[in-house]
């Protein structure tokens, strides 16, 4: 048997409870939609007049293509391909284009057994159903029956080149077997049924995934989810439901919201968290018609805009049409105009976005907004001047408050910009980022400085602060245009907030390649590269946040499935739009070290599984950094210098029984490996020992499980601990309390560099606590990965550092050891060298 993975285990406790942060942005919610003409994406809105084919016309012709090219038709494949571009350019429905290169890759005879193979998969799926409809006891005897037929087909179907039959059989039975339920009191059976329900969830994931499903993947979610539940994981069945809650939002599947929004209710009203339990209730009472009506209106634009924010425009639109305010007139109907009108300017409908605000009179109090999102749709259709016109004449008054100015002032910038007028494009979004700093620092006056963040991030803050960087480029100045984007961005790490252009040049020295940044705004990315020269070159990528997020998702879920040919498409995809022509020559030629800046949603990117690429040949060697952690980089790495490592982890339960498997042997044999080393396992590895251990000025090498815990009320950290002996844990914001002093961890723990993202700071877990307490190398993993993986690429860079490789380049010569072995990409993939070299 394969070792059990180093994954994040769940403890026995209760859900999540709802963050303040989160509670704070939702009051404002009234407030903020003034900001959100500040953000909307070009990306998505064209200057064509023109109207497209709806999304559902575009899914029906693709549903009408694809069941005539299945059943053998090759002519419609010209059609499929269109379609799924365009679905994927317009709608982001980038699902398309996978499924119908997918089917384009099976021969016609291999299709058609396929279409077969689902012919009889509905078949049986009928009889499952009506048995079930046919009373309990009926049910209960026909159920074994069911169920044999099913796996009968699924072991069918698994020979077929086309997986789907095969994915949709198991997804059925994952089904029938999550409907019944073991005693909790009975553990054997209870496992025993967890175990069967886990391999049918990762038979029908795996089919899906190859054929770049994902509307099937969202019930697979739902149930992994109730199995966590189930077997005492909640702190996992919280975020199982809430990714399908996602899911179902982006895809519009709204009984499935529903579905999840139940189960999220249950987890909340177990723990006793009230807030939490009344924020589920509104959403839930907006998806339903009757809910919805009964709930104020005030309510239901906050959920609209929600929408919005999430970058959901579409299903804004559509909740928007399902429930308008009671009276046709008035200001709650000009605030659904205010709100339709932008959720329609964000799928690109100019014209009928600006109908819906034609309905806003002058005197009414969303006047100003009204025509200042008219202002929006003059830029995206190319009409500047009259923008500029607009803009001017909805100037906030003296009374108007910072934020107000601030959003206004950015909407004018980036007027100035499409105008050509950079220089007062650049005053206008300083002073833009001065009153959202104004905003800051008021809100932080009443709260616990651990909680103070990006106040406005992704939604106004990174938008200002791409536009500013633009401005300088367009000034000619992209070295300055790097040091914004570190200033906004490397806050947190750094603990001050502005980054000199010394700071910017002493960092890109550091490596024999420079550095590469980026900042992703709502719909653009700006990369920048800087040469130890000092010389610099910029692009502007015109994919925003919500295609990055979701290109990111789909390599790492490649990744994930060991597909190769689909990673080495999906790199090739993400590489060409992150690295352009401008940046790639300039950056990438050569040998050598290079740092890589990777904010916002690419701090999640696995660029490692771009190595032995043409992106990154192994001549390259990236390291990788979520924002500069200190105003110039700490010396030089001396592999020469005295260095005694702390070997520490292989935690117990509180039986004494091992929580990993190969942990103990790992850390025998770096012991045997490193003379001098200080082991500490088993019951030495406590909470007192690894303090002790952390604060002395010699590197640790800590080889445990990364558990869920509540998240700290007073914290920004993600609830997430290291696992000590004994059942104990070492959460993240405990962490981040600490006096911490070692110049290298290797943090041997599965997705140690994950956490939760805040907009405009990154992920904030245990590696980013030991990051900006100045610890300035580590080596984490983007996912979980197996036991005996992490052992053999924990004993190779050792190795590699013994030799005298420095830790990215001791880091990558072990994951490229790990390729040449033949290891899934999932496995190699997963390690990175998180800090400077």
């Amino acid at each position: 048997m394969a070792s059990a993975p180093r994954g994040v285990a769940e403890p026995h406790g209760s859900g999540r409870v709802l963050r303040e942060n989160r509670l704070f942005l939702s009051a404002l919610a009234l407030f903020a939609f003034l900001l959100g003409f500040a953000y909307l994406r070009r990306s998505e809105v064209r200057a064509a007049v023109a109207p497209d084919r709806p999304l559902e016309a575009e899914l029906e012709a693709l549903r009408n293509d694809l069941a005539a090219f299945r059943s053998g038709d090759d002519t419609r494949l010209k059609d499929l391909r269109a379609t799924a571009a365009s679905l994927c350019e317009r709608f982001l429905r980038c699902d398309a284009r996978e499924i119908v290169e997918y089917y384009g890759e099976l021969s016609v005879e291999e299709r058609r057994a396929g279409v077969q193979g689902e012919q009889r998969y509905l078949e049986l799926r009928e009889q499952v159903q009506a048995a079930a409809e046919s009373g309990a006891e009926h049910w209960q005897s026909e159920r074994p029956r069911c169920l044999r037929d099913l796996e009968q087909l699924a072991q069918a179907a698994g020979a077929l080149r086309d997986a789907v039959p095969a994915a949709r059989t198991h997804a059925l039975i994952a089904r029938l077997i999550a409907e019944e339920i073991p005693p909790r009191d009975d553990s054997a059976a209870l496992e025993a049924w967890a175990e069967e329900l886990r391999a049918e969830l990762e038979a029908a994931q795996t089919g899906f995934v190859r054929a770049g499903m994902l509307r099937p993947r969202i019930e697979l979610e739902w149930i992994r989810a109730r199995l966590l539940h189930e077997t005492g994981q909640f702190s996992g069945a919280e975020r199982g439901f809430e990714e399908c809650l996602d899911q179902a939002r982006r895809l519009g599947e709204r009984e499935w919201q529903q579905r999840a929004l139940d189960e999220l209710y249950r987890l909340a009203e177990a723990s006793g968290d009230l807030p939490r339990m009344r924020c589920i209730l509104d959403q839930l009472a907006l998806l339903s018609p009757g809910g919805a009506e009964a709930q104020p209106w005030n309510l239901r634009a906050r959920h609209a805009l929600q929408l919005i924010w999430q970058d959901q425009p579409r299903a804004a639109e559509e909740f928007l049409r399902a429930h308008p305010p009671r009276a046709g007139t008035g200001r709650e109907a000009e605030h659904h105009a205010l709100l339709l009108g932008q959720s329609l300017l964000r799928q690109g409908q100019l014209e009928a976005a600006r109908t819906q605000w034609s309905r806003v009179a002058s005197g009414s109090p969303y006047s100003s907004e009204a025509r200042l999102s008219e202002a929006q749709a003059d830029l995206a259709a190319g009409e500047t001047a009259r923008a500029l016109s607009t803009i001017a004449a909805h100037a906030p008054g003296a009374q108007a408050g910072p934020e107000r100015e601030a959003a206004w002032r950015a909407l004018r910038g980036e007027a100035f910009l499409k105008a050509g007028k950079s220089e007062l494009a650049r005053r206008d979004l300083e002073q833009a980022l001065e009153n959202i700093r104004i905003c800051e620092r008021t809100l932080q006056e009443s709260r616990d400085p651990l909680r103070a963040t990006n106040l406005f991030g992704e939604v106004l803050g990174m938008h200002a602060v791409a536009l500013l960087a633009q401005a300088w480029v367009e000034l000619g100045d992209p070295v300055q245009a790097a040091c914004v984007i570190e200033s906004a961005q490397s806050r947190t790490l750094r603990g001050q907030p502005e980054l000199s252009r010394g700071d910017l040049l002493a960092w890109a020295r550091s490596t024999e390649r420079g550095l590469l940044t980026w900042i992703v705004a709502a719909d653009h990315t700006l990369c920048i590269a800087v040469a130890p020269q000092g010389t610099a070159r910029a692009a502007r990528i015109p994919h925003g946040r919500r295609a990055i997020e979701e290109g990111v998702r789909r390599l790492r879920e490649a990744c994930w499935s060991n597909e190769r040919a689909r990673v080495e498409r999906l790199s090739g995809e993400l590489a060409q739009a992150l690295l352009p022509e401008e940046i790639a020559p300039f950056a990438l030629q050569g040998s050598g070290r290079i740092l890589l800046l990777l904010h916002g949603p690419l701090e999640a990117l696995p660029i490692e599984c771009w190595e032995g690429s043409v992106w990154f040949p192994d001549a390259l060697t990236p390291l990788v950094l979520p924002g500069l952690t200190a105003s110039a980089p700490p010396a030089a790495f001396d592999p020469s210098a005295p260095a005694t490592w702390t070997l520490c982890g292989d935690p117990h339960d509180a039986r004494g029984r091992p929580r990993l498997e190969q942990a103990g042997q790992e850390l025998m044999e770096l012991a045997e490996l490193l003379p001098g080393a200080r082991l500490m396992r088993g019951a030495q590895f406590e909470r007192g020992a690894l303090r002790a251990a952390l604060a002395a000025n010699q590197p640790v090498h800590i080889a445990t499980h990364l558990s869920a815990v509540e998240a700290e009320r007073d914290s920004r950290y993600a609830g997430l601990a290291l696992e000590l002996d004994g059942g104990e844990s070492l959460s993240a914001a405990e962490l981040a309390r600490w006096t911490i002093r070692a110049p290298r961890v290797v943090l041997a723990a599965c997705e140690s560099a994950g956490g939760e993202r805040l907009d405009g700071e990154g992920m904030q877990g245990p590696a980013r606590a030991l990051l900006e307490h100045g610890v300035p190398r580590l080596v984490v993993t983007l996912w979980p990965v197996e036991d005996h993986i992490a052992r053999s690429f924990s004993l190779a860079l050792h190795r590699n550092l013994k030799q005298g490789l420095s830790p990215a380049q001791a880091c990558a010569q072990a994951r490229r050891a790990l390729r040449a072995q033949g290891a899934q990409i999932a496995q190699w993939a997963a390690f990175r060298a998180l800090g400077s070299d």
